[in-house]
């Protein structure tokens, strides 16, 4: 038994082939009339072309007011500029000097003993000041002798020697230890020259006093060893003798330490030295100065008294 549906499409497409052909012939039939010269016209339908619909919003328009700028004329202003700044330093904060100090003052009693008192410039202002030595009785049989300073319209001020035994202290001159033409004025000060005792060979024991700006309480000299007392026993023997003298020179003035004594052969030999100020309150001997003298030599006369020029001191003759 056939198929139905297999029949019905092939007439179905026997159907569209004859429709076909059909077609053809017309077309064909239309080309020779139009040689032929009858006029039909012909239509051409193009394509049908489909256009998607398109929706466009337009935004809003917005109008902006016109804006109308007037410029102000260009000022050229010419550039300065600034000066470098500079900066001061601040002086140097100098501190106060510190007070000076209470210095320790005792006066001579109504019943003082042995006072003596000379003059010179201990601070170096050209005014004369004093200076004077003295004992007291303390009461047990014993004598306390002091050397003090008075400066003219300035301080007074004072040194206690205490008890020297059976000698006597005394001040004796005005020196200067360290004198120089055209030194800086208060420079050139006057030192305090005093005999204060004897040593154990009764020789007289010279020792010095002084102020200093530094130091404006009077105080006495050292070796260089604080608490011990700088001294030139002078005395005159047979065989030795020590003294003490000044040298002056073009522009300055030493005191001189004079040593000397005896050698195998009868001379003399003698020692010189300069005194030096080695510090505020400190003295020395320099190195010495060596000679020889003959037993009769008149120079050796000066190795036997303390004094300067016509002033002396101390006189120590030999003992013959």
């Amino acid at each position: 038994m056939r198929n139905s549906s297999k029949t019905h499409g092939r007439h179905t497409r026997q159907l569209a082939i004859v429709s076909l052909a059909a077609l053809a012939f017309a077309a064909c039939s239309s080309d020779k009339h139009l040689t032929t010269g009858a006029t039909t016209p012909v239509t051409t339908i193009a394509p049908t072309t489909t256009v998607a619909e398109s929706t466009t919003t337009l935004a809003p328009t917005t109008t902006v007011a016109e804006t109308t700028t007037t410029l102000a004329p260009t000022t050229t202003v010419p550039v300065t500029e600034p000066a470098p700044t500079t900066t001061a330093a601040a002086p140097p904060t100098t501190p106060a000097p510190p007070p000076p100090p209470a210095c320790t003052v005792v006066s001579p009693s109504a019943t003082a003993q042995s006072l003596s008192t000379i003059t010179g410039d201990w601070n170096g202002d050209g005014t004369p000041d004093s200076a004077s030595s003295w004992a007291e009785d303390d009461g047990s049989g014993h004598r306390q002798w002091f050397v003090r300073a008075d400066v003219a319209g300035g301080a007074s001020s004072s040194v206690a020697l205490g008890d020297i035994g059976l000698a006597s202290a005394q001040v004796l001159d005005h020196v200067d230890l360290d004198f120089a033409l055209g030194a800086a004025p208060g420079m050139n000060r006057d030192e305090i020259l005093a005999n204060v005792g004897e040593n154990a060979t009764f020789a007289q024991n010279l020792a010095f006093f002084g102020i200093t700006p530094a130091s404006p309480c009077l105080f006495e000299f050292d070796n260089g060893t604080p608490g011990t007392p700088y001294i030139i026993s002078a005395f005159g023997d047979v065989g030795a003798a020590t003294a003490l003298t000044c040298e002056p020179t073009a522009d300055s003035q030493f005191l001189v330490h004079l040593e000397a004594h005896v050698l195998d052969d009868g001379s003399w030999q003698t020692n010189d030295m300069h005194i030096l100020r080695t510090g505020d309150h400190s003295l020395a001997d320099d190195a010495p100065i060596t000679n020889v003298l003959g037993n009769s030599d008149g120079a050796l006369g000066r190795y036997f008294y303390s004094g300067c020029g016509d002033t002396v001191w101390v006189n120590g003759p030999i003992d013959d």
